[in-house]
């Protein structure tokens, strides 16, 4: 969970601080996140964002705000130091999750790619995410590119999101069947 000093209820993550690395971060209801154009986030294996409270990734055509993998060296440099050993894969990162609480969301200029997640359980049945799920609340996403993810770049639950002039592609159907 992402806590703020006592008395203060948002915070900026600033393009001076990229690239942010996420493991698994929670955003409560009742705060807020800006991320400012420039930005790249990279997230660990298995990796998610979990936004509760208030969210703007507000973004200009020059200056896009990245959500990767830490295997992507295109964006935010090296970060893991494997040099070109690892090369990023659909589904290395779990989700950016807008859960109810999240009021009206904005994607502007986001890059979103390498996160999505499927796996099937003993028995046959399965659980899946796209790279971005927005589960009761809706968002306005525009100019935006969302590729290269696993089982979809973006996935809306009792959602009426605006999504504009953002491109979809390259999304993986393959699952990880077993291991």
């Amino acid at each position: 969970v992402l806590y703020l000093p006592e008395g203060q209820t948002s915070i900026v993550w600033k393009k001076a601080g990229t690239p942010y690395i996420v493991n698994s971060l929670t955003l409560a209801s009742g705060l807020a996140l800006q991320i400012e154009p420039g930005v790249v986030i990279k997230f660990l294996n298995n990796g998610k964002l979990n936004i509760e409270g208030s969210f703007e990734a507000l973004a200009t055509t020059s200056n896009k705000i990245v959500f990767t993998s830490i295997q992507d060296d295109e964006f935010g440099g090296d970060t893991n130091n494997d040099g070109s050993g690892t090369q990023p894969v659909a589904g290395r990162w779990h989700y950016v999750y807008f859960a109810p609480s999240s009021q009206n969301p904005v994607l502007e200029n986001v890059i979103i790619r390498y996160g999505g997640w499927y796996n099937v359980f003993q028995g046959g049945a399965g659980a899946k995410s796209g790279a971005v799920k927005l589960n009761g609340t809706s968002a306005a996403i525009k100019n935006s590119l969302f590729e290269n993810n696993l089982y979809g770049g973006l996935e809306l639950i009792n959602s009426a999101s605006n999504i504009q002039n953002t491109t979809f592609r390259g999304h993986t159907a393959d699952y990880f069947w077993g291991q």
